[in-house]
């Protein structure tokens, strides 16, 4: 998939709303414990990007012989059904965290970003490759200030610039409230509504 093509695909999707992509930065707070993964300083990189798939659950996976014995992913239901409604087509990766590949009891995968990577699936079930245009317009460097519960009210403690673990994590929260808002300006090709700082 080139640049083009994923624009495409995207546009024709709704856009995140200002409010979709605050709840999703908070999703992506508090999703793993930061603080156990990621360094302190902003050395780790997320990539974040859209994805029409965002939220819903990898029902199988099949390798076809008449598709050179190609994977073919196919999803169902939303694992959680408010998930595009709360983040729109959000999502992001990164591989600092644990990840558990126990299925549901139906057999689906609710996380599949491990399993399918940065790659989106098409409607016949393939893996196509993120642009890797989008990837650096999506690329945000990341600390363990990002996790929202250990660092959102620590004001006594502070690094080795005097700067306290909660502004750390605004600071961090802020950054990325703009690189978003950017990241949307550069697939839709308009002007995104700027976060306020």
């Amino acid at each position: 998939m080139d640049l083009l093509a994923y624009k495409n695909s995207m546009q024709n999707l709704p856009m995140p709303t200002i409010g979709q992509t605050e709840k999703f930065i908070d999703f992506v707070a508090n999703n793993h414990s930061w603080y156990k993964h990621l360094p302190e300083e902003r050395l780790e990189p997320f990539i974040f990007y859209l994805d029409p798939n965002a939220g819903k659950l990898l029902e199988r996976i099949e390798e076809r012989e008449n598709f050179n014995n190609k994977k073919h992913y196919y999803f169902k239901e939303m694992s959680s059904p408010n998930y595009q409604t709360s983040y729109g087509t959000w999502q992001y990766y990164t591989n600092r965290y644990s990840v558990n590949f126990i299925p549901n009891s139906d057999g689906s995968i609710s996380d599949t970003r491990p399993l399918i990577g940065l790659n989106i699936i098409n409607i016949e079930g393939e893996a196509i490759e993120i642009p890797e245009e989008v990837i650096n317009h999506g690329k945000f460097m990341m600390s363990l200030f990002l996790h929202k519960r250990a660092f959102e009210n620590a004001h006594n403690y502070s690094d080795e610039n005097g700067i306290s673990f909660a502004e750390n994590h605004k600071i961090i929260i802020s950054e990325l409230k703009q690189h978003l808002s950017s990241f949307l300006n550069f697939i839709y090709n308009k002007q995104y509504v700027i976060f306020k700082k």
